[in-house]
């Protein structure tokens, strides 16, 4: 993929091009004569033109050149087409509805944890939004944390209550989603000491869940041995919500031990207050996102469930470790091996290998958000691995053309710096067309947030924005 110039006047027509065609306007007549010389695109594709043929198309209809040469390569690794220097398209066919700004355009700056709101060194790992608030979580010392924000800049810390965010160990929050006027979260409280070389691997971790109905107010769910974990190790990687049902998914070893389980653990919910562990499944799933009809969950291979409770197995997968709902379908990424590689589908059991990110030797991809700009992807990696390419941004606007933020300079001078030292966990969220990313490393935490330069974008609560004045 070659890197352009954002200030390239010929990028700076396509794109606006782009978006003009992408609205529900018709495509001109020129368009049809021009496709009818283009031929058919490889894999049959849809009626809708493709954003970046049709900025092509735009181009030479208003400045009489047609500025892209494209080739069609038909292999079997997904029908890719190759449009100039833009880099690979697949055969998915559509892209996120959006509207006014292109996630091409979003400018990240790193936000300022001041000492004040975010404590002495916090441990910054997961991240969700609602349609008028984000939410942060995490750890401060041994006791968990979450932060609430309307505009992404300005942060407060949910009030300090032990009975609430403390326990007999370290206590964190792993992973949090919106529910219906609020929140759930999940996470651990870690006991025993942690192993020399793995800093999530405590012989005495047991599950915690926490709900909110606003964000702001929260209560720690009543804690069940049976269900939340008694002797042995219970991890949570992923939570996901629709309707009135919730699910976490993650590890348990007493359920491995006792042979009732491969070692993964599924947890059911229904109001988020009384939760069911659900036996008896075969794999590992690594992250779960919630759908129209239910739920999709990745790790070994894909799997799909109705109520969260009963899975099959829909196709086959090996290590994918995130997995994002689209309006054409699904993005995944798998995390096995570098570079990572995405796949995308219409539908969840028929998956096409459309990208690789190019970080020869460095750290795969651990963080996934899409939104209404498009979608976000971060790489991160242990300490050891330091010398082999830091962290990484990647964003696109369909799932199947992806770029580098820094090559875009969407990047300001900090938050490369800082996205760059922070090389641990990982969180992005989409809220509205922006996004708020979180890093965790021994190094310490970091924060990063989007702006569009333009100044379309307003904050979720700019009165501008608001029915109500």
């Amino acid at each position: 993929m070659t890197d352009r110039p954002r200030g390239d006047a010929l990028d700076q027509e396509l794109r606006s091009a782009t978006r003009a065609i992408v609205s529900p306007t018709p495509p001109p007549p020129e368009y049809d004569a021009l496709q009818r010389g283009l031929g058919e695109q490889p894999g049959g594709g849809s009626s809708r033109p493709r954003p970046l043929v049709l900025a092509a198309v735009a181009i030479a209809v208003i400045g009489g050149v047609v500025a892209s040469v494209i080739a069609a390569n038909g292999d079997d690794d997904g029908g890719v087409v190759v449009i100039d220097d833009a880099g690979p398209v697949s055969d998915h066919e559509g892209s996120p509805d959006l509207g006014s700004v292109s996630v091409r355009d979003l400018v990240w700056d790193e936000v300022v944890l001041d000492t004040a709101t975010f404590g002495d060194s916090p441990v910054l790992i997961a991240a969700a939004a609602s349609e008028s608030m984000v939410v942060v979580a995490g750890a401060v010392g041994d006791d968990a944390a979450l932060w609430t924000s309307t505009d992404r800049t300005t942060w407060t810390r949910v009030p300090h209550d032990p009975a609430v965010f403390g326990g007999d160990g370290q206590v964190r929050v792993e992973t949090i989603v919106p529910y219906g006027t609020g929140f759930v979260a999940a996470g651990e409280i870690r006991g025993g000491e942690p192993g020399a070389n793995n800093r999530d691997f405590h012989p005495g971790t047991v599950m915690a869940v926490w709900i909110s109905e606003d964000g702001v107010t929260w209560e720690r769910v009543r804690h069940d041995e049976e269900i939340f974990g008694g002797i042995g190790r219970q991890e949570v990687f992923s939570i996901a919500a629709r309707d009135d049902r919730l699910v976490i998914v993650g590890l348990d070893e007493e359920g491995f031990a006792e042979g009732s389980n491969d070692g993964v653990g599924i947890w059911t919910s229904s109001d988020g207050r009384a939760w069911r562990q659900e036996p008896g499944f075969s794999g590992r799933i690594w992250d779960v996102t919630a759908t129209e009809d239910g739920f999709v969950g990745v790790g070994t291979a894909v799997w799909s469930s109705v109520d969260g409770a009963v899975w099959k197995q829909v196709a086959e997968a090996d290590g994918w470790v995130e997995v994002r709902a689209i309006p054409e379908g699904f993005v995944a990424i798998s995390g096995g091996g570098t570079p990572s590689v995405v796949w995308t589908a219409s539908d969840i059991s028929t998956w096409t290998r459309v990208a690789e990110f190019p970080v020869p030797g460095g750290p795969p991809i651990v963080a996934l958000a899409a939104g209404d700009a498009g979608l976000v992807a971060i790489s991160g990696g242990e300490p050891q691995r330091m010398e082999a390419g830091g962290a990484r941004m990647f964003v696109s606007e369909d799932g199947t053309d992806w770029e580098s933020a820094a090559s875009l300079g969407l990047l300001s001078e900090s938050a490369f710096f800082s996205l760059d030292m922070i090389r641990g966990g990982h969180a992005i969220t989409a809220f509205g067309p922006n996004f708020v990313a979180v890093g965790w490393q021994f190094e310490g935490s970091s924060m990063w947030t989007t702006r569009d330069p333009t100044g379309s974008v307003k904050p979720a609560d700019d009165p501008a924005e608001d029915g109500d004045g």
